[in-house]
């Protein structure tokens, strides 16, 4: 499940019914310190490098777009991922608050309840993003299975698999779970599929989520996914 899943599992269900060691010669040393310095992107930029509808099925349009603006954000860590409830990680866990310089995301979706969300998190440094990446990690491993009643509704998380491993060499956590949600208005009742992964590259983290109520798409692949959305970002530097 992607980071913003269980807001999109919900909204698709509303609307639709919505570092490495260090090197040893000072300029090896200056190099290192600069790459933990990159070049910064404000919201706003993040936004426009994000993957646009045309790389997805026909069908697929965006929605629910949203960034931290065109400023730099103030890196203030707002929300602990060691203390954050499994309550709040099914229900209400914040899209930005983690350090971050910057955020944006959107959802690209279909008529027929299948879709994608994207985010990328910016951080000041390689550290920072790697700090944030084994928090949500670590989230993900503690609230496994989630159960929660909120506004007369039902909401349950199931995990199938989570899983270590590396995408285009960079290090990603590999998400499947299910998402029910029952309650008196049944427009909200259903069952969403994801399939998402967190990636760690260099000063960001990248969310991709690809999910169904109840039919995944069929393509493209989250890895396939998040390695173009990653050149994209890159190339805007």
């Amino acid at each position: 499940m992607g980071f913003r899943t269980t807001s999109s599992a919900v909204s698709v269900a509303a609307v639709a019914i919505a570092a490495a060691g260090f090197l040893s010669s000072s300029a090896a040393r200056a190099a290192t310190s600069a790459a933990s310095r990159p070049a910064q992107l404000t919201g706003t930029h993040l936004l426009a490098a994000l993957l646009p509808a045309a790389d997805f099925p026909r069908g697929f349009t965006k929605s629910n777009a949203f960034s931290t603006g065109s400023r730099l954000e103030k890196p203030q860590t707002k929300v602990n991922l060691a203390t954050v409830s499994c309550r709040t990680f099914l229900v209400n866990l914040p899209e930005r608050g983690y350090g971050e310089t910057a955020v944006a995301g959107d959802v690209i979706g279909n008529s027929r309840s299948q879709g994608f969300d994207q985010i990328v998190f910016q951080f000041p440094s390689t550290s920072k993003a790697a700090s944030f990446y084994r928090g949500i990690s670590a989230l993900y491993a503690r609230c496994r299975s989630v159960r929660v009643a909120s506004g007369g509704a039902a909401f349950s998380l199931t995990t199938q698999s989570l899983t270590q491993t590396r995408v285009g060499g960079h290090e990603t956590l590999l998400v499947n779970d299910t998402i029910k949600i029952s309650g008196p208005d049944k427009i909200l009742d259903g069952t969403t599929i994801n399939h998402g992964l967190f990636t760690l590259a260099g000063p960001d983290v990248y969310s991709v989520d690809a999910f169904g109520t109840p039919v995944l798409p069929a393509s493209p692949s989250r890895t396939t996914t998040v390695l173009r959305l990653i050149a994209r970002v890159q190339a805007a530097r």
